[in-house]
């Protein structure tokens, strides 16, 4: 009975339910101060994520209308909701560069003046297949649910939002372990056997280490043994490159193609979908090379789990 009564009291009183509606001003802004990296913020289109979230969030409490507007001149009777987004912590990589987290000011405005203002940041791992999702892919799930409190709270003077704390991601099998590679003969050094060992990170930096005879010879993180890291043995120099190995989705299905479509609305449906292979490429693996004197001597790709 009671779910009927509110159904039958909002059918009637059409009128304050026009008054109550709450609207979100377009476009969706980066603060000036905005943390945020550069290739993050002109790939992902973060503004675009929320302006369609949290629309479709106030389009269902408003019950019609897309739940945005232009200018709070536009918005008539209707309070107008303003975001500003302050921060995105992400870079490329997908979940293996770690979680990431969108952070956003938000102003609830009553004709023309701010009535209440709060702050929301939202985390997220990628869920089950996190591993396999893409940058873009991740932060979007944080604007999922920052469009479904800010409509809670926008709707809600009592609803007080809550910061969240960045997730307790479990390690990953061997994190903090070194894992290395069967000893290879040391040219021109009789019994000498070196080795390559990769300390694996929890959610951080993967510490790489060349070894002759259990000493470190060689030594960097993922990322500098990108472009190579130098060290010496006996005089002779060694040195240890690691190039990323990345895997592309093998299959992308229209709807895929599709979700790009806001990014760029006049993109050709080839276009969409190179976008949506470059955001979701993520590096499963590094193929390393150990080169004493020059001379290639131990060549090994390392997997991801």
């Amino acid at each position: 009975m009671k779910r009927l009564f509110l159904i039958g009291l909002c059918l009637s009183t059409s009128s304050a339910f026009a008054a109550s509606q709450i609207l979100l001003e377009t476009p969706v802004t980066y603060a000036p101060d905005a943390g945020v990296v550069q290739r993050v913020k002109d790939e992902c289109h973060i503004e675009d994520m929320l302006t369609r979230h949290v629309g479709d969030v106030l389009r269902k409490i408003n019950r019609g209308g897309d739940g945005t507007v232009a200018s709070q001149a536009e918005a008539g009777d209707a309070k107008v909701l303003r975001l500003q987004i302050t921060h995105v912590l992400g870079v490329g990589g997908g979940a293996w560069s770690g979680p990431k987290a969108t952070t956003v000011t938000a102003d609830l405005i009553e004709d023309g003046k701010v009535t209440r203002h709060t702050k929301i940041n939202r985390w997220s791992v990628g869920g089950v297949w996190g591993a396999f999702k893409g940058t873009c892919s991740i932060l979007e799930r944080t604007t999922v649910v920052i469009g479904r409190d800010l409509g809670r709270w926008a709707r809600n003077p009592s609803y007080e939002i809550k910061e969240e704390a960045p997730p307790q991601v479990a390690d990953e099998p061997g994190a903090g372990k070194d894992f290395c590679t069967p000893g290879e003969s040391m040219p021109n050094a009789s019994g000498s056997s070196l080795t390559l060992c990769v300390k694996k990170g929890h959610f951080a930096h993967d510490q790489y280490e060349v070894k002759v005879d259990g000493a470190v010879v060689v030594k960097g993180i993922d990322d500098e043994t990108t472009g190579g890291v130098n060290g010496s043995y006996g005089g002779r120099p060694v040195n240890l490159t690691c190039t990323p190995v990345l895997s592309a989705p093998e299959e992308v299905t229209e709807s895929q193609i599709e979700s790009m479509r806001s990014m760029d609305p006049q993109a050709t449906r080839e276009q969409l979908k190179q976008r949506y292979v470059s955001l979701n490429t993520v590096e499963t693996a590094r193929h390393c090379v150990v080169r004493v004197d020059s001379r290639n001597v131990l060549s090994t790709d390392i997997h991801f789990d």
